[in-house]
């Protein structure tokens, strides 16, 4: 379409030609005028194309209707699916196996951890067993498993609820006994042993006068719960040697178990052998024989009690006579007992460096 100007359209109708001039400038503007009206007939169908390929969006009354929709709640008479257990040979390698609730169904897992010197070349010993160090009601059981060599662990099941003390030994290796308790609290209990290299203590037992003295008990309790009782004895050169002995504190305690001879003494013990010599007071030694009404010998108990150390109890031979030795001077009060008699008390005097002779009678009992 072609824009004429009132000027053309005047010549146009008297007859008159337009100029050239004005011919080329009519016909420039009547194409900008077309190339303006195809630029905006393409805006438009552009627009359009836009508007057509654009998803549809639904008002928030409408809802969502895309592709990726919020899960359904579930209604309160569906369950939701349980969560799947991980597989058996995974519990049992990482141990954490689900707690036994039932009473008479305890288990025990225990772990061994080798010495800080190097692994363990030789197979351990782990008991279970009753113990008075805790407080639990029930009675426990004694079992032994054995921990072969490459082996860290055993498992005992099937257990009462009690008080348990744990122990785990071999041949030059020891552990700190560990009490524990099976119950409501806990009856899937895991206890973790730390080995380590035993040590000895040793030394030699003389009197004042350094007289090698035998028979001489020599004893070490560790301080710890659960602690272990070792001892020795001296052979007739004074020589004790206490084996089995692990890291820790002990108290070393010199004669019998009731009344030692001396106060005990605390000592450290690392992963080192300890000698200790012990210096006691000249002693003295007690021979009781023991008869019937006729004067024929008797196999009978004698307990005898008199100073710090001299506590003894001993079992005569059939002969009747049985020495008592290593004895504190000092008084003495004897107790002598035998099967179908009546029991007897005596009293003696021990000196230092002399044998008492004690000679009881027992009447038969009627």
């Amino acid at each position: 379409m072609t824009a004429v100007s009132a000027t053309d359209a005047t010549r146009e109708k008297n007859g008159q030609t337009t100029p050239v001039r004005e011919r080329e400038s009519n016909v420039r503007g009547g194409a900008r005028a077309a190339l303006l009206l195809a630029i905006a007939g393409a805006g438009l169908l552009l627009a359009a194309v836009l508007f057509l390929d654009a998803p549809e969006q639904a008002s928030p009354s409408e809802g969502s209707h895309s592709s990726e929709r919020a899960p359904a709640p579930a209604s309160a008479s569906e369950v939701p699916p349980a969560p799947v257990p991980p597989p058996r040979a995974e519990t049992e390698e990482s141990g954490d196996a689900p707690t036994l609730p039932h009473a008479g169904e305890g288990r025990l897992r225990i772990f061994l951890v080798d010495p800080p010197e190097g692994p363990r070349t030789v197979d351990c010993s782990v008991d279970i067993g009753p113990t008075s160090l805790l407080l639990a009601p029930g009675t426990a059981v004694a079992r032994t498993s054995v921990v072969p060599r490459g082996s860290d662990r055993c498992v005992f099941e099937d257990l009462p609820d009690a008080a348990y003390l744990v122990r785990a030994s071999g041949p030059g290796l020891s552990a700190v006994s560990t009490p524990v308790a099976i119950g409501p609290g806990g009856r899937d209990l895991a206890v973790r042993l730390v080995l380590r290299r035993a040590v000895f203590v040793d030394g030699v037992v003389l009197d004042e006068e350094g007289t090698p003295l035998e028979g001489v008990v020599v004893r070490l309790e560790e301080e710890r719960p659960g602690k272990a009782r070792l001892e020795g004895k001296s052979d007739a050169a004074g020589r004790y040697r206490i084996e089995e002995v692990t890291s820790g504190i002990y108290r070393l305690f010199v004669g019998p178990q009731e009344a030692a001879y001396l106060p005990p003494l605390r000592i450290a013990l690392e992963d080192a052998p300890l000698r200790h010599d012990v210096r006691l007071p000249i002693l003295g030694s007690a021979e009781i024989a023991v008869a019937d009404g006729e004067g024929r010998p008797l196999p009978a108990q004698v307990d005898g009690f008199g100073p710090p150390g001299g506590t003894f109890h001993l079992q005569t031979p059939p002969e009747g006579i049985v020495l008592a030795r290593n004895l504190p001077a000092g008084d003495y009060r004897i107790s002598v007992r035998a099967d179908g008699y009546l029991q007897r008390y005596v009293e003696a005097k021990v000196a230092a460096r002399e044998k008492a002779s004690v000679r009881v009678v027992l009447e038969a009992a009627r």
